[in-house]
């Protein structure tokens, strides 16, 4: 029998060390390209629960009285009926909207406070740090949001606060707009109307 010499089976170091340079160059490849996937992910999901929140905010706005000289609970008289039509709103009966936007006195820091919707004007706030943790598998769903709002009258509905166009004109409509900053930095404007019904 003739005796064969037998080969070694194997990679040289040279090959192992080429192998893994390639390796790290391929996957370095693939994290590049799977990382931004996660992050695009995760905005979806920010973009529905800042519109959940704001939802959430302006169903709490709207529920409240028109104006601080509104009457409450069903009242049947509204600030800045012109029962008369003098434009006075000094007959009997008439009352005049508030020219002060914001929290009236006493209620200024405590939302829970609020009772019209001008109170509003001016709210900024880390969503939580008002208490009102909503939380799902022990996680809190809005922690790190930002949000601001605010209120103006708006009668011609041109976006533009009428006060500062004239500074004695109120209206039968306010233009409530909140803000919403996602924990990513976000910011989410959502505005709607408020009239005086």
């Amino acid at each position: 029998m003739a005796n064969k010499q037998r080969q070694a089976v194997g990679f040289t170091l040279i090959e192992m060390v080429m192998g893994i340079v390639a390796f790290s160059v391929v996957l370095t490849i693939i994290i590049g390209v799977l990382s931004p996937q996660a992050t695009r992910s995760v905005t979806p999901i920010m973009n529905v629960r800042a519109s959940e929140l704001a939802q959430s905010l302006y169903n709490e706005i709207s529920a409240k009285a028109f104006d601080e000289n509104s009457g409450r609970g069903g009242a049947n008289v509204r600030c800045n009926e012109d029962l008369d039509g003098d434009m006075a709103f000094t007959s009997p009966g008439e009352i005049a909207c508030s020219l002060v936007l914001g929290p009236d006195a006493g209620e200024a820091g405590d939302k829970e406070l609020f009772d019209d919707v001008d109170d509003y004007h001016g709210f900024s706030a880390v969503v939580n740090s008002f208490n009102d943790v909503v939380s799902q598998d022990g996680r809190d769903l809005y922690a790190g949001f930002g949000v601001s709002i605010s209120v103006f009258y708006d009668g011609d509905f041109d976006g533009d606060n009428d006060l500062l166009e004239d500074p004695t004109s109120t209206g039968r409509h306010k233009l409530i707009t909140i803000n919403i900053t996602t924990p990513l930095g976000q910011t989410f404007i959502y505005s709607a109307y408020r009239s005086n019904y």
